[in-house]
């Protein structure tokens, strides 16, 4: 809570951003930094400054000194976003997520705002969690399905997953599992699909008429089902996986008995690039 004292110790800082000396409020980081600043600048900006400044106050001017809960990296992201001035630097998450509980906190919706167009800069499949659950729990719908598509390469059931996934609420933790469950049933659907694959259709050999067992593609079936649990595919397949040793195996086979070439290596692995970014790629909304 912020606390109100008649006097401010000279020692202090005053950040240089926010040192004017026509300034008519002095706010207090918790480290101990200075922000002189307007307060119609707070009283236009923020609900709550609005509301504290149309209460009586004892006396005006410097003499006054509002101490915040905030650090001085937090309230300076603030203040520099409602007072028009270039936006600072927000390169870690922890201090973004900071800016925009003050924000919230102090009834800013410039800010909130501010940091709604520009936190999709921070995604990475690494912090994806993270945003995904600021996200929904303000209802951005466009942010929260963006982010979720970072979270597909993700095992969800992993410690540090689960740790980001514990903080969410129940809608949000349904639809990012369900997006999960639906690109394995869709894998499934796909690897076990004629249309892409003739292995699934055709038990004989064109060329000997050979009864063929197709282990290979079997194993690459199941190999791909299993590894969509705990290393899922991303939004597209990556070079180290289209050189796995099941899809060489898949590319190299050929009939035990007349030696052709079971399946042609090009279409098998575009067919398998095909699947995976036909997967459902972000949660769904109703």
């Amino acid at each position: 809570m912020a606390a109100m004292e008649s006097s401010h110790d000279r020692d202090n800082k005053c950040h240089p951003s926010f040192c004017s000396a026509d300034s008519d409020v002095v706010l207090c980081s918790k480290d101990n930094v200075l922000f002189r600043v307007h307060s119609l600048t707070l009283k236009t900006t923020s609900g709550w400054f609005n509301t504290m400044f149309s209460l009586p106050r004892e006396s005006d001017g410097f003499s006054d000194v509002l101490h915040l809960d905030e650090d001085a990296d937090v309230l300076t992201g603030l203040l520099k976003m409602v007072s028009g001035m270039e936006l600072p630097e927000m390169g870690s998450l922890d201090v973004v997520e900071s800016i925009l509980l003050a924000a919230e906190k102090y009834d800013m919706p410039g800010p909130v705002s501010i940091i709604r167009s520009t936190i999709a800069h921070h995604l990475t499949d690494a912090n994806a969690l993270r945003i995904y659950r600021l996200a929904c729990s303000r209802f951005w719908k466009k942010e929260a399905q963006l982010a979720s598509s970072y979270t597909l390469t993700l095992d969800l059931c992993s410690p540090a997953a689960m740790a980001e996934v514990s903080r969410m609420d129940g809608p949000a933790i349904a639809k990012l599992f369900l997006l999960h469950r639906r690109r394995r049933d869709a894998l499934k659907d796909a690897l076990d699909d004629p249309a892409y694959f003739s292995a699934n259709d055709f038990p004989i050999c064109d060329a000997c008429e050979r009864h063929l067992d197709h282990v290979q593609w079997i194993s690459l079936k199941y190999a791909w089902l299993s590894r969509s649990e705990e290393a899922p595919f991303g939004r597209t397949t990556s070079v180290a996986q289209l050189h796995a040793p099941e899809v060489l195996a898949v590319v190299a086979a050929t009939c035990p008995s007349c030696q052709k070439q079971m399946y042609m290596p090009a279409v098998t692995l575009r067919n398998l690039q095909r699947v995976v970014e036909s997967l459902p790629q972000s949660i769904e909304f109703a």
